[in-house]
């Protein structure tokens, strides 16, 4: 933080300005609550923009900032003015009659300001949603500014309070660029508890041409797993998909539905091949997790636990093993025949720890039978 304290003195006004703005970000801290309060005097007014909103973040309540707050609120300067009616309002200093006039600073030309009228309207309608969502569904319906775009942080807050905003959330997926795609999609994530408009979006995503999209189309599918076969063919697509990233995302889907779909299964054991060690690895632990491993689950592991990569060895002995719980009948030859071709000597081991293991296992359901 003293770098921050000492830029208020740089010469350039960019330095300073965004000095004043990064110090809001941190927690109060005496020393730079003086500098800012000497930084509202500053002879440049972009400088004092950032510092009013800092101010108003860090204040907690102190009285004077309130009293130089309301001073600043006649200021001949408009992003200035709203500055400070946006700083009160942080503090929790504001009437509801200012609230339009808050949402109206979501589609300021000042990026700053605008998102502290996100800020402030997602803390108030935490409080006061019916107050609240009205103004920012508004907002939504601006397709001249960026109100819209900035608005989504302040629904997102309001969480289920705000779900009623859900479809005009949804329409602005199509037509808009990657960064609040991505904001959408984070938004209707965080509103959509059932998927009805989350899904739809999220599968049309996992065709999109930029991977964020795709991988975060797929982190947003983990919270819906139930409705698996709404999207098991699309994600089933993306078994090829050119980044590893996403891959891993796909194993993580696969994973939690293979033991109530085959498709999922299948899906996984086919990843088994896949080019990146990461992503193989991750598939042959996944399919550990099955109850009932089909004969085709049970061929790709003696295929790569035999592989040369000890690695994959490994991981394959590993999921074998606990497989094989269920069906040492089938598991056991797969095992001692990895275990004649291994030369590495902690996967010898590790291999007859498991076929003892499950020799033991076998011999006690025969003594139960």
């Amino acid at each position: 933080m003293p770098p921050l304290i000492e830029a208020l003195k740089d010469t350039s006004p960019k330095v300073r300005s965004a000095a004043a703005e990064a110090l809001g970000a941190f927690p109060k801290d005496d020393n730079a609550f003086s500098a800012l309060l000497l930084a509202n005097k500053d002879p440049v007014i972009e400088v004092r923009r950032s510092t009013v909103l800092s101010l108003g973040r860090l204040s907690q309540g102190d009285a004077n900032v309130e009293g130089l707050l309301r001073q600043t609120l006649t200021d001949e300067d408009p992003i200035l003015r709203s500055n400070a009616l946006l700083a009160l309002a942080l503090m929790g200093k504001y009437d509801e009659a200012d609230l339009p006039q808050i949402a109206t600073a979501l589609a300021s030309s000042s990026e700053s300001t605008a998102k502290a009228a996100a800020r402030a309207l997602g803390a108030i309608g935490v409080e006061k949603p019916d107050k609240t969502l009205p103004l920012l569904m508004k907002a939504l319906d601006d397709k001249d500014s960026n109100a819209a775009k900035h608005a989504l942080p302040a629904l997102r807050k309001m969480k289920k309070d705000a779900a009623p905003a859900l479809p005009k959330i949804a329409a602005m997926f199509s037509g808009s660029d990657a960064a609040t795609r991505s904001d959408v999609l984070d938004t209707v994530a965080a509103l959509d508890e059932k998927g009805d408009y989350s899904l739809p979006i999220f599968v049309k995503s996992l065709e999109s041409s930029d991977a964020i999209d795709r991988k975060e189309a797929l982190i947003g599918l983990l919270k819906f797993k139930s409705s698996w076969r709404e999207f098991i063919a699309p994600l089933i697509g993306m078994l090829d998909d050119p980044e590893v990233e996403n891959r891993m995302v796909v194993v993580g889907i696969l994973k939690g539905i293979a033991n109530e779909s085959d498709q999922a299964a299948s899906a996984l054991t086919s990843m088994t091949s896949d080019a990146d060690i990461r992503v193989k690895n991750s598939a042959i632990s996944a399919l550990s997790q099955l109850k009932n491993p089909s004969g085709e689950v049970l061929l790709a592991l003696s295929k790569t636990v035999t592989e040369k990569d000890h690695r994959v060895r490994m991981a394959s002995i590993g999921s074998l093993r606990r497989l094989g719980v269920d069906v040492p009948d089938q598991v056991i030859p797969i095992l001692n025949e990895a275990l004649n071709q291994e030369s590495y000597d902690p996967a010898k081991r590790l291999i007859k720890a498991a076929l003892e293991e499950l020799e033991l296992n076998r011999q006690g359901g025969a003594k139960k039978n």
